[in-house]
């Protein structure tokens, strides 16, 4: 049911604002095809492999899994080796033998420069800033002509269907198989 209200409420936030045309000037792929050099992920690899391991204990406490960062100067590739590692997860990582093939999602976060925080955030619930940002990305970013500031205000009346597993619910349930294991890498700058 509540799936079915945030698709309807999503239809009716985005059915007047114009579909965006992708143009050459706009694409941003191609750099990311050259692999970039002397980048290791295998230590990644690692923590994110520990990550999905400790994920079948249902007693694993939330302190035992490990975030990745990367930090560093502007221009230094932290935003491509982010692309990179996400790629390296879908091409050398192997899931468990009891899983089907799972299906992958990239999901990256511009907090600076695309959701940034705001006031509207005060008084939100933590999940809810989240898949409000991750329901941007996914559905309306790069896809319709409209900003994430313009995007929250058409948003508000329907905020209460933002939460974080509402979204990724909605977005397993229309790009993946039911049963299909989800791998989702979500990149924050």
């Amino acid at each position: 049911m509540l799936k079915e209200l945030f698709e309807e409420a999503l239809s009716i936030i985005l059915q007047n604002i114009p579909v965006e045309i992708e143009t050459s000037s706009k694409r941003t792929e191609i750099p990311y095809e050259m692999p970039l050099k002397e980048r290791d992920t295998n230590k990644a690899l690692m923590v994110f492999n520990n990550n999905v391991t400790k994920s079948f204990n249902r007693f694993a406490s939330k302190s035992s899994f490990n975030f990745l960062v990367c930090s560093g100067a502007a221009g230094i590739g932290k935003t491509r080796w982010g692309n990179e590692f996400f790629n390296s997860v879908k091409k050398d990582w192997s899931s468990p033998p009891s899983w089907e093939k799972p299906g992958y999602l990239y999901l990256f976060l511009d907090f600076i420069n695309g959701v940034r925080l705001s006031s509207f955030d005060k008084n939100l619930e933590a999940s809810t800033i989240l898949g409000l940002r991750v329901a941007f990305d996914y559905f309306v970013c790069r896809k319709r002509k409209i900003s994430f500031q313009e995007f929250k205000i058409l948003v508000e009346p329907y905020i209460k269907f933002f939460g974080i597993e509402l979204v990724l619910s909605h977005i397993k349930s229309k790009e993946f198989q039911h049963n299909q294991q989800l791998i989702i890498v979500l990149h924050i700058d």
